[in-house]
């Protein structure tokens, strides 16, 4: 039973990375986009 909690554990945790990575890629992407547009419109 330890072992599956341990487990478990260590799921919730990778998805929690995952999901911090995603939203840093997400942040990434929305900055690039922003960035664009503003190079865009001083052409």
């Amino acid at each position: 039973m330890a072992v599956v909690d341990e487990l478990d554990g260590k799921k919730q945790h990778q998805n929690k990375d995952t999901r911090r990575r995603a939203r840093m890629v997400t942040a990434k992407i929305e900055q690039v986009v922003r960035d664009g547009g503003r190079l865009r419109e001083q052409d």
